[in-house]
């Protein structure tokens, strides 16, 4: 179903026709609040996996947060938010044809301070690297600035044009889940109606699963 047709049965179910009621923008974002958010977070949704790239810029702490240092595979666009987590093989990429595979050098977050402790003093090529909830950890700090290729688990892109779609068939889960939370936010007492449409779309027993607002880990 298209990102139009969602849009118009959202303002129906909540009987806000006129954008006076309901913004577009308002509107757009609840939809693709649940989208992106609600949905994956509720099933645990591993995401789209596709390659993405750590830029390790040079820094004097060697801590890459994925909002801000995780680029697509053409290496122009920051995939922020989208980025629910990341697997093996970690690639450091020393040069366009020259690289090294790290994972027999990944370290459990918990060790990690006590077996690679950060020094300023010795810049060099990372040879160690763990993860821990949003942030990827290299060691030495990098001496340069290297880039690390790692399997990303991806959020849905927001819809934002009339014709986008969807990735999986959650059309109706949206809808019933969109209507939910516009009017729960308004404290409408329909949003109750709602959400159990929502769960049972997706085959959820309890709204609390549901509605759970902290991202997956």
């Amino acid at each position: 179903m298209q990102f139009s047709r969602i849009k118009e049965r959202v303002r129906a179910n909540t009987g806000w026709s006129s954008t006076s009621n309901l913004s577009t923008t308002r509107l757009e974002e609840a939809i693709n609040h649940v989208y992106t958010r609600h949905i994956p977070n509720v099933l645990n949704w591993e995401g789209l996996q596709e390659w993405v790239y750590v830029d390790l810029v040079n820094t004097d702490s060697g801590d890459y947060p994925f909002y801000t240092n995780i680029l697509d595979a053409s290496g122009g666009s920051a995939l922020g938010a989208r980025v629910r987590s990341l697997e093996p093989p970690f690639v450091l990429m020393i040069t366009a044809t020259t690289s090294v595979i790290l994972d027999q050098y990944f370290v459990p977050y918990e060790f990690w301070n006590e077996f690679v402790p950060v020094t300023t003093e010795t810049k060099a090529q990372p040879t160690h690297v763990t993860i821990d909830k949003k942030t990827l950890y290299v060691r030495p700090v990098p001496d340069d600035t290297y880039v690390i290729k790692v399997l990303g688990n991806l959020r849905p892109a927001d819809m934002a044009n009339a014709g986008d779609e969807p990735t999986e068939d959650w059309a109706e889960a949206i809808i019933a889940g969109a209507t939910a939370k516009l009017l729960e936010d308004d404290e409408d007492e329909a949003a109750a109606f709602w959400w159990a449409a929502f769960n049972n779309e997706l085959g959820i027993e309890t709204k609390d699963e549901a509605i759970s607002e902290e991202p997956a880990k």
